[in-house]
């Protein structure tokens, strides 16, 4: 059986990972945001905004509105009983009591899932602000001239290609062979129906004609293909290619660049960009000014550490 202490620490770290998590993750983001000192207990005056102070932190009236709110939608009533506040403010309190222990018990440095859930909580906090910003036209245009890579469609491509099927694993030579063989034919000039017709088998998916996305000619060909044929300029012809059936030789026969839509058919999207960019710029620049301050310091040996071979502990 656990000491006491010990029992305590332990129903501590359950309560923090099946709930009252949130008031720690709020906790850390208040107090890094903010930057501000913890408040000092010793004062009598109750701090302004709050309504209950818990060793010396207050526990704002907002939180406390917000919840009584809550339950008093919930309950269809304008007014939530003296009785039903109290256990409001005690669950509030009792929270913060936790919060507090679980800072003490170094849960934020050790626990992964309330590292993450804090690191995310921290993040959407200095995104919020960027969800809302409505830039002038002209600024909303120069963004999307500016970053036009991100709204454009994928290339499309025409590929012919030679398949040639694998039927055991005692053939795959040979057929390599025969597909080296394709692919150099091909290259000195020979008609791509004559060697088809003289090495190839009928693919079991049959390529559609015509330009496609990547991701249409990866239903067909499967995904290895499908990466070496991003590589390959117009006009060139592939090394044979294994996939799970067979041999492909391929040929990348035209490529159309992926070209952005007119500004005016997806303003939406361009402004959703724009937002999110404005987000990652804020805690990129959060990260930094917390560099600035903080004292960081690695040990000498940390290029020579070997990667952990299983993982560990609770995820």
């Amino acid at each position: 059986m656990l000491p006491p202490n010990d029992t305590h620490d332990a129903q501590a770290r359950v309560l923090l990972r099946s709930g009252v998590i949130l008031g720690l993750v709020l906790t850390a983001v208040g107090l890094l945001h903010s930057g501000e000192p913890r408040p000092d207990a010793s004062s009598d005056a109750m701090p302004t905004g709050s309504v209950a102070r818990v060793n010396g932190y207050p526990i704002a009236t907002a939180i406390y509105a917000r919840i009584l709110g809550g339950v008093a939608a919930e309950r269809k009533t304008a007014a939530v009983e003296r009785a039903d506040r109290q256990r409001i403010l005690d669950r509030l309190i009792d929270e913060e009591l936790l919060v507090q222990r679980g800072v003490e018990l170094g849960l934020a440095h050790t626990d992964r899932i309330l590292r993450r859930q804090i690191v995310t909580a921290l993040t959407a906090s200095l995104t919020t602000e960027a969800t809302e910003i409505m830039p002038d036209e002209g600024e909303l245009r120069r963004f999307y001239s500016e970053h036009s890579e991100l709204f454009a469609r994928t290339d499309r491509l025409s590929v012919a290609q030679i398949f040639l099927r694998v039927p055991s694993a005692s053939q795959d030579v040979d057929v390599y062979q025969r597909a080296e063989q394709a692919a150099q034919r091909l290259r000195t000039g020979e008609s791509f129906e004559a060697v088809n017709a003289e090495l190839g088998n009928e693919p079991i998916l049959r390529l559609p004609a015509g330009l496609l996305p990547p991701e249409k000619i990866q239903e067909y060909l499967g995904p290895t293909v499908t990466q070496t044929l991003l590589t390959l300029p117009p006009g060139q012809i592939s090394d044979p290619i294994r996939s799970g059936t067979g041999y492909h030789v391929l040929i990348l026969q035209d490529r159309q660049l992926g070209v952005a839509p007119p500004f005016e058919t997806i303003r939406e999207t361009v402004l959703a960009q724009y937002r999110r960019a404005t987000g990652e710029k804020a805690v990129i620049a959060y990260i930094a000014d917390l560099r600035t301050r903080a004292q960081i310091e690695t040990a000498k040996e940390w290029e020579t550490v070997e990667e952990e071979k299983v993982l560990r502990g609770e995820d």
